[in-house]
């Protein structure tokens, strides 16, 4: 189970003032897009992602995350927005049974594979319950409360929005690629205390606009 809580989309730069935020009761949907500049697949889909910054329900019912992967990289293109990371995440999904392989595009919701959207179904809302998550922010400073003093991980990631890439050459060349909700920082910290205290994440990418996302997880859970 984890809970998911968007803080602020800035325009233009990440610089933030001081901020309390606080989650309801209700589990946020998380939906994940695996992703590469270097598949031809992955346009459509991204295409799709895109078109949730209009969607009535962003952030309070769902947020999506698209990890960039850099196992195409190799293959005509390289993705200045993948990391070996990213993929090492989608390969520990497959690694504990949560996916049937490690692919793009490969969507998950809720840390499971979902093809849902290659039916274009809908992203049904979770019932799912869980503890009130509570974010301040003061300058580079962020303090999290979650009450549940279990051992847990708790997750920061950097979105950027407004993206765009001229692709020269590999499956995508002559094409240019617009992406939003793109993870461009993303590091997790294990804890068994209710209040953890960290920094803001930064990236070297300049982004038209930037969200930062909070969310909790088990210990040894994705």
């Amino acid at each position: 189970m984890h809970k998911t809580l968007l803080l602020l989309l800035i325009l233009p730069q990440l610089i933030l003032a001081d901020l309390h935020v606080q989650t309801t009761d209700k589990q946020t949907t998380m939906i994940e897009l695996f992703s590469s500049e270097g598949c031809s697949s992955c346009p459509p889909a991204e295409h799709w992602v895109n078109k949730l910054t209009k969607h009535p329900k962003l952030w309070s019912e769902f947020i999506p995350l698209v990890y960039h992967v850099d196992y195409w990289d190799n293959l005509g293109w390289k993705d200045s927005f993948a990391k070996y990371s990213h993929s090492q995440r989608q390969r520990a999904y497959a690694q504990q049974g949560y996916t049937s392989g490690v692919y793009t595009p490969g969507f998950f919701r809720n840390s499971h594979e979902w093809r849902g959207w290659f039916n274009r179904d809908d992203i049904l809302a979770s019932e799912s319950k869980a503890e009130v998550l509570t974010v301040d922010v003061i300058g580079e400073d962020i303090t999290i409360h979650y009450p549940n003093t279990d051992s847990n991980r708790i997750h920061i990631a950097l979105l950027g929005f407004g993206l765009e890439t001229k692709v020269p050459k590999g499956e995508n060349r002559g094409k240019t690629l617009k992406h939003d909700f793109v993870v461009l920082n993303h590091k997790s910290f294990l804890t068994k205390d209710s209040t953890f205290h960290t920094t803001l994440l930064h990236s070297k990418v300049k982004a038209k606009r930037y969200a930062i996302v909070v969310w909790v997880t088990k210990a040894n859970s994705m």
